[in-house]
């Protein structure tokens, strides 16, 4: 049963003449889509007759997909240097239809749409379409763009150049997104993600987690600086932690571990530790595990903090007291 749609072509596996016609289809598509928004805003048809109950859902429906994309369709001709956009895109950069210039030359410093690209990234995206026009080269970036307001926004573009029979671009076909909230988000955790690992480097404080299902053991900064290692030349398995781990406390480990698995309950130990330089440090580790929807141990997480001093310092006091009760008799 078909459901109304066309269907999806592998544009990568078509000739340029069929990827110019299937270009031609799209334009026709998106603008048919924006004579029916047109005609659902006023309740009639282009022909002024009314809309029926069923077309008009189907065409209420059509608007809340169309408004809950930020992607935004262009059609570049190279040749004849303009381009045509999709009503979203006009969208996306804050204008109305009419105030958009159509006209774009990427050679043109004055070009109005290259001027509201932030001076720090248009030399990347300069040299990103270049390089795609020249070669092909895959064009994806992300820029910041000046809105009418005068923000910047975050857009991702993604475009394939069209080429004539003898190699020559003659048209470039792609879409852009507003991918502003993910990148504030993504710098809001680098930062987080900073501030952790400078409060974890003050306490000598690290977190890892173990998956057992691929044995796989993901260590912070933190814990990599307390085992003297390093992200880059380490990575870590629960049979790499083992040989870390001093060869007399191995056994006491094992039985700690046995426990932990067969109770499943948070448990806390110290050990101790070799690194590769022959040092030998102590740690304090506590860990719990983490369950699945259906309470099945999906990973174990915990913590080690580096507690060597306080270990020496223990000793120390031990020796001195031992020492004194020897005096004493």
């Amino acid at each position: 049963m078909s459901d109304g749609r066309e269907p999806e072509e592998n544009l990568s596996a078509l000739s340029n003449s069929q990827l110019v016609a299937a270009v031609a289809r799209l334009q026709r598509r998106v603008a048919t889509l924006e004579n029916e928004l047109e005609e659902h805003r006023h309740g009639v048809t282009e022909a002024g007759e009314p809309i029926p109950g069923g077309d008009r859902l189907r065409l209420q429906r059509l608007e809340l997909a169309v408004q809950a994309t930020n992607d935004g369709v262009w059609d570049w001709d190279i040749v004849n240097k303009r381009i045509w956009q999709s009503a979203p895109l006009r969208h996306l950069y804050g204008y109305a239809e009419s105030e958009l210039e159509e006209q774009f030359d990427i050679d043109d410093e004055s070009d109005s749409w290259c001027a509201g690209l932030h001076p720090e990234d248009r030399p990347l995206w300069a040299r990103t379409l270049r390089d795609h026009l020249r070669d092909d080269t895959p064009y994806k970036l992300e820029f910041r763009y000046r809105m009418p307001a005068g923000d910047y926004r975050w857009i991702g573009t993604i475009g394939q150049v069209i080429r004539d029979g003898e190699g020559t671009p003659i048209r470039m076909v792609g879409s852009n997104r507003d991918i502003t909230d993910r990148v504030n988000a993504m710098d809001a955790l680098r930062a987080s993600e900073a501030r952790l690992e400078e409060a974890q480097q003050t306490a000598q404080v690290g977190n890892w987690e173990y998956f057992p299902a691929t044995d796989r053991l993901v260590w912070s900064a933190e814990t990599h600086r307390i085992f003297g290692t390093s992200p880059g030349d380490f990575h870590p398995t629960l049979e790499g932690f083992r040989k870390l781990v001093h060869p007399d406390d191995r056994e006491r480990l094992r039985g700690v571990n046995d426990e932990f698995a067969r109770t499943g309950k948070q448990t806390s130990y110290e050990h101790r530790i070799v690194l590769d330089s022959g040092e030998i440090r102590w740690v304090h580790q506590v860990n719990e595990p983490f369950d699945d929807d259906k309470g099945e141990t999906e990973s174990r997480r915990g913590t080690v903090q580096l507690i060597t001093e306080r270990k020496l310092a223990e000793q120390a006091l031990k020796n001195s007291e031992a020492s004194w009760i020897a005096c004493r008799h």
